[in-house]
């Protein structure tokens, strides 16, 4: 056998198992196939960032697209496949090309434009970052290299062998294995997309995992984000008679965010005190990672409404976020940014105070901490008014008597 044919084979065979590892068969594509036998894990998917992180059911992605598209002058769909590496990593087509661009441009009806379009209008993709997605990893090739996420970070495995953190024969519809990224390594999965990015200008991008590292916390992202391991049975409604129940230790799939869960009244204290004519709000991130965290349009708002008697008469607040801009020193997203205005999150670990001078005739004051998936300024530049992005999240609310003022 020559040295050519067996070059030409080896390439063959690399090319085409990694061509299967994206295609997905129809009996596991979707998440309407695995409710069956798991209805509470895929009903709690469903309130998820995950199930959302595809355009059609997430309005600040599309329009992030939107703004990138005309700011760069670049195609759309170029971006929404380029973005697909954490957003939809199942993606059949993981690139394109300039003939697609080209096709585009003069709005030709190339192969390449239909299988791309084919490619990010599938169900399976449509339902975001579904089961197909985390449980069929078969490994993680952890990388620090803020570049290689998403899709370069995982080797998928046979569509029939779903992972998880036990190994169970009691279905003939899917087989199922451990590995240990469900279990002793389980942040590594979620560092697959949330360790961290960075723009073409080198500014650090969704950094949760690279916060956690740094913060050397032992705590475990499911912990907090999934839940404790609470006894239950796996697939109860295909007990078989005469089957040993086996009751295992199971977690939550609400991936909890503050739409879905008081998960941030637990991130971090607060406390109110005055001293002399200030009104000190004192904030202790109790978490392994900034708060905000993630995207960086998130912003805490700490809000005073100082009151005279009964009447409220003055509201003012100071918000935790993230300032982004561009070359020329104006607003912009984080994907787009030329330099950081301010960052004044929460670090993990952090206590800060939060200082409010207090107005004259003033007897109590009620702080009311808020949360924003959307800071103001971006909301406005992007022009975004779905309600799940427009409304603020209330975290908590404390009253303090204040003293009389000299």
């Amino acid at each position: 056998m020559s040295k050519f044919y067996i070059l030409f084979l080896s390439i063959f065979i690399i090319t085409n198992a990694h061509a299967q590892n994206y295609k997905i068969q129809e009996k596991y594509a979707q998440s309407k196939y695995c409710t069956g036998c798991h209805p509470d894990q895929v009903r709690d998917w469903k309130t998820t960032w995950h199930s959302k992180s595809h355009t059609t059911h997430n309005t600040l992605y599309k329009k992030t697209l939107e703004f990138m598209s005309k700011k760069l002058y670049k195609d759309s769909e170029k971006l929404s496949v380029e973005c697909a590496k954490c957003h939809n990593p199942r993606i059949s087509v993981k690139k394109v090309n300039k003939s697609f661009l080209l096709a585009k441009a003069f709005g030709v009806e190339s192969k390449e434009v239909k299988d791309v379009q084919k490619a990010l209008s599938t169900d399976y993709l449509k339902e975001g970052i579904n089961c197909i997605v985390c449980h069929n990893v078969d490994k993680i090739n952890h990388s620090k290299d803020l570049l290689k996420r998403g899709f370069d970070a995982v080797e998928w495995g046979p569509n029939d062998v779903m992972v998880g953190p036990f190994d169970s024969q009691r279905t003939s519809y899917h087989k199922s294995v451990k590995r240990d990224h469900f279990n002793q390594d389980v942040n590594r999965l979620c560092f697959v997309c949330h360790y961290g990015g960075e723009n073409s200008h080198k500014l650090p991008l969704y950094t949760t995992g690279k916060e956690h590292e740094e913060s050397k916390s032992s705590k475990k992202c499911v912990d907090c984000h999934m839940s404790e391991r609470k006894d239950g049975v796996i697939a109860p409604h295909i007990q078989k008679e005469g089957e040993l129940t086996k009751v295992r230790g199971l977690r939550s799939h609400l991936f909890s965010g503050v739409r879905n869960s008081d998960i941030a009244k637990e991130a971090f204290d607060s406390n109110l005190t005055e001293r002399g004519s200030n009104l000190i709000v004192t904030l202790k991130n109790k978490t392994p990672h900034k708060v905000p965290t993630g995207y960086g349009g998130r912003a805490l708002r700490v809000e005073v409404i100082f009151q005279e008697g009964q009447n409220n008469f003055n509201s003012i607040h100071k918000d935790l976020d993230v300032v982004y801009l561009d070359e020329k020193g104006e607003l912009t997203i984080p994907y787009l940014a030329y330099t950081i205005e301010h960052d004044l999150r929460l670090n993990p670990s952090e206590e800060r105070e939060v200082v409010f001078d207090i107005p004259k005739n003033a007897t109590d004051a009620k702080v009311v901490i808020w949360y924003q998936l959307v800071n103001d300024a971006l909301r406005t530049l992007l022009n975004i008014t779905d309600p799940i992005f427009t409304k603020a999240y209330q975290i908590s609310s404390q009253n303090i008597k204040l003293k009389e003022q000299p």
